[in-house]
């Protein structure tokens, strides 16, 4: 945000759509050890990101536009938010333990 001197939701949308990616790679070799090779996987993580990111977003527009919190706390809060919500929604419903039946 500071560095390319954009506005505090620029900043918020490029870095989550930057994560993505990465954050279901991450999730599903390292922090839920999946080896399914499933479609079923990739939708859900999609829907659970878009949830969480929508949530964390209204937060975030909250925390600063009606609560006068300062930009840098807003993010972090809302960044803890969003971490936390999208790891229960990632371990619940994308990568539940339970065998998952893919359609080939």
């Amino acid at each position: 945000m500071k560095l390319f001197n954009t506005r505090y939701l620029t900043a918020n949308i490029i870095g989550y759509i930057l994560g993505f990616a990465n954050s279901f790679i991450l999730n599903k070799k390292w922090t839920f050890h999946s080896n399914k090779s499933c479609k079923r996987e990739i939708i859900s993580f999609i829907v659970i990101f878009l949830i969480c990111y929508e949530l964390q977003l209204g937060l975030l527009i909250l925390l600063k536009e009606v609560l006068l919190t300062p930009i840098g706390i807003a993010q972090v809060l809302a960044m803890v938010f969003y971490t936390g919500l999208n790891f229960l929604g990632n371990k619940f419903v994308t990568f539940r333990a339970e065998e998952i039946r893919c359609l080939s």
